[in-house]
């Protein structure tokens, strides 16, 4: 019954992600895929968490490491990519703005994931295969 309740929770969120982005410096966010873990994590709610770390790491680094960056630390995963065809401070911005509405969407979780035609991030309490 909880796996089911995961699910429907998930749907509903990814409905809602998908309703709420625009546009990041004039790049349409209207086409884009999302996903929260529902799985909240108690130990991050006291302190800024690894996971923070990794993403605000990735935001600022993935424009200029290639546009592609896969990261670990501390039992978190996280990873962020932008197409090459957008500035070093337009896929800056789009790393903020994704990250930005996951938090507000998803809260403090496990792992979260947003894809829109930009850029993308991903993060984890466990590895996955980089695969957009």
């Amino acid at each position: 019954m909880n796996s089911l309740k995961s699910l429907i929770a998930a749907m509903i969120i990814a409905v809602v992600i998908s309703c709420s982005l625009g546009t990041v410096k004039g790049k349409d966010l209207t086409h884009q895929v999302g996903y929260c873990n529902t799985k909240i994590n108690a130990k991050e709610s006291k302190e800024e968490g690894d996971s923070s770390r990794l993403i605000n790491w990735l935001i600022y680094q993935t424009p200029v490491l290639d546009y592609r960056q896969h990261v670990s630390y501390n039992g978190y995963y996280a990873a962020a990519e932008c197409t090459v065809n957008i500035s070093p401070d337009d896929c800056t911005g789009c790393l903020e703005n994704i990250s930005n509405q996951i938090s507000a969407l998803c809260g403090l979780t496990d792992g979260a994931q947003l894809n829109v035609p930009a850029c993308h991030l991903r993060f984890e309490h466990y590895q996955f295969p980089v695969d957009w």
